[in-house]
């Protein structure tokens, strides 16, 4: 994943670079389902001559250890009103 403003991962960068364990909580908010990953973290710098949106060219780029799904575990209903404007692209 990259960094770019409005994510506030640059302290995350920080700690990984002391400890690269990760653990990623994807949450489906229609099914409810629960994704769970855990692995090391690695951080990179890429070009950002061509990329896609421009950012700083930092990379967190993550080895999946683990997977954990949990179907319709989540016990809260959402419903979808817009998409951050601090995504890139949007």
């Amino acid at each position: 994943f990259a960094d770019y403003v409005g994510n506030n991962f640059f302290n995350t960068h920080g700690n990984l670079r002391i400890d690269g364990r990760v653990g990623i909580q994807v949450l489906e908010f229609e099914s409810g389902d629960v994704l769970h990953l855990t692995g090391k973290a690695q951080l990179a710098q890429v070009k950002t001559d061509n990329l896609q949106f421009p950012d700083t060219g930092r990379r967190v780029r993550v080895s999946i250890e683990t997977i954990a799904h949990a179907p319709a575990s989540m016990p809260f209903e959402f419903s979808f009103l817009e998409f951050s404007p601090m995504l890139p692209g949007r």
